[in-house]
């Protein structure tokens, strides 16, 4: 092939494979419309009943649904291990920096896999448990990288047994108002105030005031595999789908979305789960309008231009070799 339609071609293929609302919509494609210049939904009998298959106790999510002209070059892309799936098989190693420092660890990827860390998940271990600031890629056999941290374990700075400095143990995604805390605001302050009041709401207050003690929920552990149930085999049914938009009552959680559906998969688990414990804590019965979404997910898929700069103001984007992973965003 000559070279010059080789690079026109890649070119193409590149700007047409773009993350915004021309390839990726909320359930199937026919339901987004572009009129005015402006995206709405078609809120039809069959949208609605894709809403009620979407919802169960206080949450509902929309899942994003991506066309070939997405996928197609975005299918090789990053087979990558999880951090939960890292710590499991002794893949990475996580320490406290130069003894203890509060807001940075030290990431080490020792294996030959490339590890894909999110923002928002949780440690365990060290001398105060950690929730992950920002999403980050670990290549193989990394040396040693500093993560942006936070506390969530405001009543302990000690080393924890017989793991000392290590961090051992995962935990999973932080609920949606204490990972917003961590990746918008960035404010070690406001996220041990949403840990305390989630452990307060859940009666799982402990002396170390640990987000963890949240497994010991009574409600939690009644209400989570419920949800769970009903959500898991339905955000893998679709190999088109690369994420959602979870909400509860009148309120947007957040949206993922990752480069492809493989991706997604490996993630969707944990990331539901984190939906669903924020609406089991701070939610209510599902009330919310979709054209309110629809306002939602044109703010940083409607134009591509401003997108990274909208994102990481109020979410964060992962990036690898100039394309995007995955991309985490939260309403104002």
């Amino acid at each position: 092939m000559n070279k010059y339609l080789f690079l026109f071609l890649v070119a193409f293929e590149s700007v047409n494979a773009q993350t915004n609302l021309d390839n990726i919509s909320i359930g199937k494609r026919s339901f987004v419309k572009l009129v005015n210049d402006k995206y709405v939904l078609d809120e039809n009998t069959e949208f609605k009943q894709m809403e009620q298959k979407y919802t169960f106790g206080k949450l509902r999510i929309y899942m994003l649904k991506a066309n070939e002209t997405y996928l197609s070059p975005n299918r090789s892309m990053g087979n990558y291990t999880s951090l939960q799936e890292a710590l499991k098989s002794n893949k990475i190693k996580i320490t406290e920096l130069n003894g203890g420092s509060v807001n940075t660890l030290e990431f080490e990827n020792i294996s030959k896999d490339t590890i894909m860390i999110l923002a928002g998940e949780i440690v365990i271990g060290g001398k105060q448990d950690r929730v992950v600031g920002k999403d980050v890629l670990l290549v193989p056999r990394s040396g040693k990288v500093q993560v942006p941290v936070f506390c969530v374990e405001h009543g302990r700075w000690t080393p924890n047994g017989s793991n000392g400095y290590q961090f051992n143990e995962y935990y999973g995604v932080t609920n949606g108002s204490v990972r917003k805390q961590a990746v918008v605001s960035k404010n070690q302050g406001q996220v041990w105030e949403k840990v305390a009041d989630m452990n307060k709401k859940n009666k799982t207050e402990t002396s170390t005031g640990t987000y963890a003690a949240l497994q010991n929920s009574d409600t939690l552990k009644t209400e989570l595999p419920k949800y769970m149930k009903h959500f898991e085999n339905l955000m893998l049914e679709d190999t088109t789908y690369i994420g959602f938009v979870a909400v509860t009552g009148d309120t947007i959680i957040s949206a993922d979305l990752f480069a492809n559906n493989k991706m997604f998969k490996k993630q969707a688990t944990q990331l539901v789960k984190s939906a669903a414990v924020e609406a089991i804590s701070n939610g209510g019965l599902v009330v919310i309008g979709a054209a309110k979404i629809m306002e939602f997910c044109s703010e940083f898929l409607k134009d591509e231009s401003t997108q990274e700069s909208k994102v990481m103001e109020n979410g964060t984007m992962l990036k690898s070799n100039g394309k995007k992973v995955h991309l985490n965003y939260y309403k104002k």
